[in-house]
């Protein structure tokens, strides 16, 4: 598995620096845990890494849901 750091940081950023997975709703909590878990040991990534790409995707997974969310009640 390639490393690219500039992808990495941007990623890590994207996230909101102030949130820590202990702020996530219970239910995105679990899908932290799972992803990070996932790319941890699947992807051989250190801890602290997949647990910033998790918090990363986590993120982006949940505004989506928002959005959805907003654009179906528009309907």
């Amino acid at each position: 598995m390639e490393y690219n750091a500039v992808t990495f940081l941007q990623d890590l950023f994207e996230a909101a620096p102030s949130l820590d997975p202990d702020d996530l709703p219970g239910d995105w909590r679990c899908v932290f845990e799972e992803r990070a878990a996932i790319m941890e040991y699947h992807g051989k990534l250190p801890r602290e890494l997949a647990e910033a790409k998790a918090l990363a995707e986590t993120v982006r997974m949940m505004e989506a849901e928002k959005n959805l969310k907003i654009t179906l009640d528009m309907v």
